[in-house]
């Protein structure tokens, strides 16, 4: 992977209904070259984790997708792949707006806001992690949305400003790239501490269904498999997989 950029080939459709599904289409014909990016005008139907699908309004956002092989990771190293495209689009968002963060474990919010999502697939060979097929939508300059979803923002509802959606992605690849030079040099520590303090209500007491139960707990970090740490107001810890927690 060393030395080889993230949309070195861009493939640009008009239309599309998943990224993901495409480009994973594409992988399965033929072995692509790394950081291949598919990109959309339109998609109709983008993925998010479980049924949720990413709304997009055409030539408005950047839905995209682009497959790297980071085999110089472990399987068990997985979550760190979705730390450096976290912190890749929350640094990208940060050149426009303040109060930037990550909410664990795949959107980027501004305020309480979600302004981009995250869907991370990866494909596992033995104990090392044989490619990654990572699909990011952005809303850069739709201003109003129409799904069920209750928190989306764009930037250009935050700024007023329309972007270009082409240097807009130029910039956003730059800067994920970043975050994949560290953690090919090794620089676990740094990532980890960069990530953990980006994290929405990172050391906040707040509400959370836990394993089933109301509890008001801060979230002190995540483990190295990616699950959510929480510590509730009586000391009680807890590790927790997706399933087991939501934000309230």
């Amino acid at each position: 992977m060393k030395n080889e950029t993230i949309g070195s080939k861009i493939i640009k459709l008009e239309k599309v209904n998943s990224t993901n599904a495409y480009l994973k289409k594409l992988q399965n014909e033929k072995k692509l070259a790394h950081g291949t990016l598919v990109i959309a005008d339109k998609q109709t139907a983008g993925k998010g984790r479980g049924d949720n699908y990413w709304e997009s309004e055409k030539e408005k956002n950047l839905t995209f997708s682009f497959i790297i092989y980071p085999e110089y990771l472990k399987a068990k190293q997985a979550f760190y792949i979705s730390k450096c495209v976290s912190l890749g689009i929350a640094a990208f968002v940060k050149n426009y707006v303040d109060d930037v963060t990550i909410k664990w474990p795949n959107d980027i919010y501004v305020g309480k806001k979600k302004i981009a999502g995250i869907l991370i697939e990866n494909s596992i060979a033995g104990d090392t992690i044989a490619s990654s097929l990572i699909g990011i939508g952005i809303n850069i300059n739709q201003t109003y949305f129409r799904s069920k979803a209750p928190n989306p923002v764009s930037l250009k509802q935050l700024t007023g400003i329309n972007l270009d959606l082409k240097n807009s992605l130029e910039v956003l690849i730059m800067s994920i790239s970043q975050y994949f030079s560290l953690l090919e040099n090794e620089k676990y520590k740094e990532i980890d501490k960069m990530y953990s303090v980006s994290l929405y209500r990172f050391q906040e007491m707040a509400n959370y269904k836990i394993l089933g139960e109301k509890e008001k707990a801060k979230i002190t970090g995540v483990d190295e498999h990616g699950r959510l740490q929480l510590e509730a107001t009586d000391g009680k810890k807890y590790v927790c997989n997706i399933d087991d927690v939501s934000f309230l």
